[in-house]
């Protein structure tokens, strides 16, 4: 495939500068599929390529890096290139997506010179994605990084296949409730020439893993690739989250509490704001209840949710997050659009009259 116009490329590489030691470079491959990459001033040769979960068709493309997150910024900072595609279009892709990520790999080859390393990470439908990957190109990448993946999937016509055989060091970090599957792919490939490590978290959810559970499976994976040394198998990765004290302002009595947006999901729009669960617990709301959300004039009454996706369509409800914030969706929906609330934004709750 012929990669995009490098007039293109460089005519967007240094219009979006994030910060003084990192570029944004954004642009659409041949395919229409959307690119990011954040390249650090002092880049150490090696690339991450993020393959994202499933999206649905509906969604706009959107090639989102949430650099101010602290696993980007921890890479980068480290002198990490981290990239990443929309893929040419939504719904469930594996074929083409694997061909979106090797085209910006290329790309990236070609306009900053040869990686030293380039590895993959994936989540959900992306874990699926990085694992064929590295069956596949064992040349091209130096090993995978797998949250979460979602093995069962296929396209509607199939057209790419696990052979269950990586050839490449393949860590899979998983939840409790999502191991199944990972550890079905690990036995299979127990003779495999690279035979994958399971990791897991013991948190329920889905992909719900912090950036210190992704730093330290990221890292056991660096060590097995470039050091040989091979990650502990079942080993148990969880790690709590770092928030520090709250930073609610809270009423006298304890009965509302004001915060504020710290950050949007892309494509869902999800918005994470900066209480706590225990937070929650002091304004008295409690799992598996429902409490307001206050926007201005307007109340939105939310439940607190323990499993994904509780509500009806349209429905809000809000979950803590596996970096120990507190999240606010819409079942179905997006939050921010629904809501009209932006990063900053003051953000109220209240418990409900009983």
């Amino acid at each position: 495939m012929r990669l995009v116009r490098l007039l293109v490329f460089f005519s967007l590489a240094f219009g979006a500068l994030r910060a003084a030691d990192v570029v944004l470079e954004t642009g659409k491959l041949d395919s229409g599929a959307l690119y990011t990459v954040a390249k650090p001033v002092r880049w150490n040769g090696r690339v991450l390529l993020l393959a994202h979960a499933y999206r649905t068709e509906e969604q706009p493309l959107h090639a989102a890096l949430p650099t101010r997150q602290p696993f980007a910024r921890a890479l980068l900072d480290d002198g990490w290139l981290l990239a990443t595609t929309s893929f040419r279009r939504n719904g469930v892709i594996l074929k083409d997506a694997i061909e979106d990520l090797d085209t910006l790999r290329k790309q990236i080859a070609a306009v900053h010179g040869a990686p030293s390393r380039v590895y993959l990470l994936g989540e959900a439908m992306g874990g699926a994605i990085v694992a064929r990957m590295v069956e596949s190109f064992p040349d091209d990448y130096s090993g995978a990084l797998a949250l979460s993946p979602e093995f069962q999937l296929q396209e509607p016509q199939p057209t790419i296949g696990l052979s269950l055989q990586p050839r490449r060091p393949l860590v899979i970090l998983a939840n409790d409730s999502e191991l199944s599957s990972p550890r079905a792919y690990v036995t299979t490939a127990a003779h495999a020439a690279f035979p994958p490590a399971l990791w897991r978290v013991a948190r329920h959810g889905h992909a719900n893993i912090n950036s210190a559970e992704k730093l330290a499976a990221l890292h056991a994976l660096v060590r097995w690739v470039e050091e040989g040394r091979a990650p502990e198998p079942n080993a148990d990765a969880t790690r709590a989250p770092e928030t520090g004290p709250s930073q609610i302002e809270f009423a006298p009595d304890n009965s509302v509490g004001t915060g504020r947006v710290i950050a949007i999901l892309p494509g869902s729009g999800d918005l994470v704001v900066n209480f706590q669960p225990a937070d929650l617990a002091r304004l008295g709301i409690k799992p598996r209840t429902r409490f307001a959300l206050v926007i201005g004039a307007r109340v939105v009454r939310v439940f607190y949710a323990t499993t994904p996706a509780p509500v009806k369509r349209d429905e809000w409800f809000g979950y803590p997050e596996a970096d120990g914030w507190f999240t606010l969706a819409v079942n179905r929906g997006n939050a921010a659009a629904v809501s009209g609330l932006q990063v900053g934004d003051a953000v109220v709750l209240r418990r409900l009259a009983e």
